[in-house]
């Protein structure tokens, strides 16, 4: 393999008393020059402008007519590294195409020729004559055509094209040397800072000296700075959000005295700063509660540790900002319509609610059959059982019994209180292994999966299908031999496919009194929405209700409790149980009124429901006709057994509106219903296809005037005709996974879903009941004030909600008596104590569930309980508030000491001052080199 050749750099050597040629001078020259050139191209970025050589048109004298360009003297070099040096201005004729304007050795040196190459034509564009002595005599400005093959060979000055095109920027050479730049901090926590203080006239002839910030000299020395550079620096900390510190001073940086060696860094302070101290908050769920003597209020909670004595708590419910469908719920495991922004793993936790529970009415019967009967029995009859009258053999199931009377929704035809009766009771039911007709279809052959007790033959059977409904005959036995039976007449094909259980008859059963019941099935769109137990009502009227006593899937008919007048095309909607409340006062005599323990507990149209004990027969529900302060006035009555402090139990409708018109403001939109919706209520927009498939906004409803609506926030843009729904905010969960899938989430307990469920990430709560007062924690037991209204609403888990607790919200209402601690509630315990003193007003931020958005008030915090950092917040401005603690600070100013207070929390947050040095070693040239002392051409 062969050596590249590679040829060393020639250089001259003199000897003492050597004779010197020109040759020599210009070798010595030429070797110089090839020097340079290589260093530009090695270490320099050349070929292009070094300063100066801008181009500008020339126009003729009065006519305006461009006549050439005219280009600047400057320094450029070309892509070889060599200098080309325009030392005056010249002026060059315009081309006559689009073409470069091009800096250029001559075309003597471009040739290679060792000679100067000063000769030049005197017309040709930029010559200079021999006899010039200028260095620029080598270079020459030509215009290269645009559209030649190759680069031009030179310094690209300007473009030409019918004018000068302002748009091109030439190419600029570059030098090798950047600014110095430096980056450094001081020692964490250990930055020495000190007293800023500043002298000042005191008025009086003498001077004063204030403390107006800190200070700290910061030590540069190490970056090697030759000239003051500029300094840029700050404060800063590791972990510290200064958005949301507890103590957040305020500042002003400023960078004096710079120096090559180092700077002082200050903090201008002027005695300003503020402190802002967060509202403690913990929350638990209700296992059990109790009355005790004196309407004292006991309550079992899993938790009790994260309470203290005097904590005001209240029942909560969760609230979100945007919500998407619960779409399956499988033990912990939930999976949505779409995945949830700001999902943070054991951080996260998700609001679970649902839209409006209906379904359109699609039959409706013309005559309800059901009967209630009195009756006596032995053994005892249950619900399910079946009744079988012995002349026709007709069959009926009993769908309800309480304290001796049944409830039968389709019962025999011509039914008479002296028809002879048996029951089938499903206590004796024996299920059905195999059940076949037999080979001629005039006899039902079954084997049952155990020997029958009393049906030997001659007996009758009831025989059931999979969802537990009878046949419409009870078959004789006609063959018995222990677990095989045969039977006549035999049912359908059909009807022996779906067998399950068959069930003797027994007798001991007497009907004392038939009364007819005003009950209706009712077919409907869909019955998931539904369950059994729900009270729902036609839309159009919200004071007819009735209670779902069953539902049959098969038909997708409701069996309601009572008839409603419905018609075809009636929405029918269930009601939400959103709070509870205790009963103050009841009379039997006046049934239709009752007097609760909380003036705000229900609504006109909302529904109430007496609890009873687990086993008992619920009473039917009544609705709400008026209400004035804790007077509520019933539709219907409520039952003779109501006593002073049972719980009930308020439901509310969702409820569906149509939009006319929304705003430029999108928080404010005008319905085609009045009374539509309440203040407080939370809305969405109601997806036409049935479920929320994107991450949809819902706001509170904060004003209503007429059928204008005033929103918390947007619902997102609508358009006439689209439709807001109230969203039922009811219960939480812990986010503990997220899947592979965004959609699909663990939570930390079992779900159950319906169809019209949706979920969003929980930013707050409500307070659904009053506040209660807590005096005594014993293990997990709380005690509080005993007085009817302490507590009034909270319930415990799995009753009508979650049984959630925590803080109640700190509330002022001028407009209400301040009997706190139901109305006027003004304990909060804070996180910590520093700087509340009450001796100046402070600031309350957080979110008002007046108004649904984050709101600030002045008020003034009194001490209660130093230790646990208990405050009474008295207000100092008129408007009414209802902050939650989960999002309320409390946000004090700091005047007297506060540079004092800084040295002390630097070090505690590790603050260190962080700068950066920019030093510009190589300043720009910006004028052109002046002329040799007797140049003829200067």
């Amino acid at each position: 393999m062969s050596t590249p050749y590679r040829r060393d750099l020639e250089r001259l050597q003199y000897w003492q008393g050597q004779t010197l040629r020109s040759r020599d001078a210009r070798d010595q020259q030429r070797f110089e020059a090839l020097r340079r050139q290589l260093h530009n191209r090695a270490l320099h970025e050349t070929g292009g402008i070094a300063f100066g050589l801008v181009s500008a048109e020339v126009t003729e004298d009065g006519t305006g007519e461009v006549t050439g360009i005219e280009v600047a003297c400057g320094l450029a070099y070309d892509r070889r590294g060599r200098e080309l040096i325009l030392q005056r201005a010249r002026r060059v004729p315009l081309p006559t195409e689009a073409a470069w304007l091009v800096l250029r050795l001559r075309a003597t040196r471009r040739g290679g020729g060792n000679g100067s190459g000063t000769c030049c034509v005197p017309d040709e564009p930029g010559c200079v004559l021999d006899d010039a002595r200028l260095l620029e005599s080598d270079v020459e400005l030509a215009w290269v055509p645009i559209a030649a093959n190759e680069a031009p060979d030179g310094a690209v000055l300007a473009r030409y094209d019918g004018g000068l095109k302002t748009d091109f920027r030439p190419p600029r050479v570059r030098p090798l040397a950047r600014p110095r730049l430096a980056r450094g901090e001081t020692v964490e926590g250990g930055t020495p800072w000190e007293p800023w203080i500043v002298e000042s006239p005191d008025g009086r002839g003498g001077i004063v000296s204030k403390v107006v910030g800190v200070q700290t000299r910061v030590d540069t020395s190490a970056s090697g700075f030759t000239e003051v550079p500029r300094y840029v620096a700050n404060v800063q900390a590791r972990s510290w959000n200064l958005a949301k510190a507890e103590f957040a001073p305020a500042f002003f940086p400023e960078v004096a005295d710079p120096a090559v060696d180092g700077f002082t860094f200050r903090l201008l302070m002027a005695e300003i700063g503020r402190r802002r101290v967060a509202a403690w908050y913990g929350q638990t769920r209700v296992s059990a509660i109790r009355r005790g003597a004196g309407d004292q209020l006991s309550i079992d909670l899993d938790d009790a540790a994260v309470f203290k004595p005097n904590d005001v708590i209240a029942l909560l419910r969760p609230r979100a900002r945007t919500a998407v469908s619960l779409t399956a719920a499988e033990g912990s495991t939930v999976t949505l319509s779409a995945p949830l922004d700001g999902v943070r793993v054991n951080d996260s936790v998700l609001a679970l609610g649902n839209l409006p529970r209906l379904a359109e009415v699609v039959t409706v019967p013309d005559d309800s059959a059901a009967m209630l009967a009195d009756y006596t029995a032995a053994p005892a009859i249950k619900k399910g059982d079946v009744l079988h009258r012995d002349s026709d053999g007709a069959v009926a199931l009993i769908d309800g019994v309480s304290a001796g009377r049944m409830t039968v929704e389709q019962p025999p035809p011509a039914w008479k209180e002296s028809d002879e009766l048996h029951v089938a009771r499903m206590t004796d039911a024996i299920d059905i292994k195999r059940a076949t007709l037999s080979a001629d279809g005039k006899s039902l052959q079954l084997e049952l999966k155990s020997a029958p007790q009393g049906l030997d033959k001659g007996a009758r059977a009831v025989l059931l299908d999979a969802d537990r409904q009878p046949l419409a005959t009870a078959p004789e036995v006609t063959v018995s031999d222990g677990a095989k039976l045969e039977l006549q007449p035999p049912p359908t094909a059909a009807e022996v496919a779906t067998l399950t259980r068959a069930v003797p008859l027994s007798g001991g059963l007497t009907i004392q009194r038939l009364v007819p019941k005003a009950s209706s099935e009712v077919g409907v769109s869909d019955v998931a929405p539904f369950a059994v137990g729900d009270v729902v009502a036609p839309m159009r009227d919200l004071s007819l209700v009735a209670v779902v006593d069953k539902i049959v899937k098969k038909r997708k008919a409701l069996v309601l409790s009572a008839g409603l007048g419905l018609a075809v095309g009636d929405r029918l909607v269930a009601a939400d149980w959103c709070c509870a409340t205790t009963i103050d006062a009841f009379e039997p005599k006046r049934p239709n009124e009752v007097r609760v323990g909380r003036a705000s507990a229900a609504r006109v149209k909302d529904v109430l429901r007496l609890r009873v004990a687990d086993g008992a027969e619920s009473p039917p529900p009544a609705s709400v006709a008026a209400v004035t302060g804790t007077l509520l006035g019933l539709g219907s009555p409520l039952v003779e057994t109501a006593r002073r402090l049972d719980l009930l139990a308020v439901g509310r409708f969702g409820r569906v509106a149509t939009v006319v018109a929304q705003q430029t403001d999108e928080t404010r939109i005008t319905l085609a219903e009045s009374a539509a919706f309440a203040v407080g209520d939370c809305v969405m927009a109601w997806p036409l296809i049935g479920s929320v498939t994107l991450e949809s906004a819902v706001a509170q409803v904060v004003a209503i005037v007429g059928v204008d609506l005033v929103l918390s926030g947007s619902p997102g843009a609508l358009a006439t005709g689209d439709r807001l729904a109230t969203v039922h905010w009811r219960d939480s969960a812990r986010i503990t996974r997220v899947d592979a899938d965004p959609r699909e989430l663990d939570v930390a307990d079992d779900l159950v879903f319906g169809p019209n469920d949706v979920a969003g990430l929980l930013v707050h709560h409500a307070d659904v009941s009053n506040g209660a007062y807590v005096q005594q924690i014993v293990g997990n037991t709380v005690t509080v004030r005993p007085t009817l209204a302490q507590g009034d609403g909270i319930v415990d888990q799995g009753w009508i909600d979650g049984g959630l607790v925590g803080p109640a919200a700190l509330t002022w209402d001028p407009a209400r008596p301040m009997d706190f601690p139901a109305t006027w509630q003004p304990l909060v315990r804070m996180d910590s104590a520093g700087g509340l003193d009450g001796r100046a007003i402070a600031t309350l931020y957080g979110l008002d569930l007046n108004t649904g958005v984050y709101q600030s008030r002045g008020a003034w915090p009194y001490p209660i309980d130093a230790e646990l950092h208990l405050y009474a917040v008295t207000p100092a401005t008129t408007p009414a508030y209802r902050f939650r603690p989960e999002t309320l600070s409390l946000i004090t100013s700091f005047n007297s000491d506060f540079p004092a207070a800084f040295v002390t929390f630097a070090q505690k947050k590790r603050l260190v001052v962080r700068w950066f040095g920019c030093q510009q070693e190589f300043r720009p040239v910006t004028d052109c080199p002046g002329q040799t002392p007797g140049d003829p051409c200067a």
